[in-house]
């Protein structure tokens, strides 16, 4: 199950380099750290958005919360200076297996900026939005 979701994010991942280039590692290199967490920040303020919306819109909750996913597994490899595909595969894996706080990993991440953290609820609700696509899998 958490073989397939990490397959999955990698095979995300390629293609939207494919697609677009490394653009994220590329914007830590040339801006440094705070042009990673500016990327995740949109995702998360999008997925916010999302769970306190009715509307319909084109991107989903679960794509949403996909792509954050890939975004904070990126992040932690480019500031620890590994962006090979091993590496990547190897912190997807991890993140994936420690889904039930991947929202509080993400808060970790904006230190002491509490306004821009998930509250509480929104946690629990990331991170059952995350495993329930993980079960999807298996």
């Amino acid at each position: 199950m958490f073989e397939q979701f990490t397959r999955d994010r990698i095979l995300v991942y390629l293609k939207k380099n494919k697609d677009y280039g490394d653009s994220f590692v590329s914007s830590i290199n040339s801006l440094g750290e705070t042009a990673g967490l500016v990327r995740i920040l949109d995702k998360v303020n999008r997925l916010k958005s999302l769970m306190g919306s009715e509307n319909e819109v084109s991107e989903s909750l679960e794509d949403t919360v996909l792509d954050l996913f890939n975004y904070v597994a990126m992040f932690k490899c480019a500031i620890e200076g590994n962006n090979s595909l091993n590496n990547i595969l190897d912190e997807t894996m991890l993140l994936a297996e420690n889904y039930r706080c991947f929202a509080q990993l993400v808060n970790e991440l904006f230190g002491d900026k509490e306004e821009l953290k998930f509250n509480e609820e929104e946690c629990k609700q990331v991170n059952e939005l995350l495993w329930g696509y993980i079960v999807s899998l298996a």
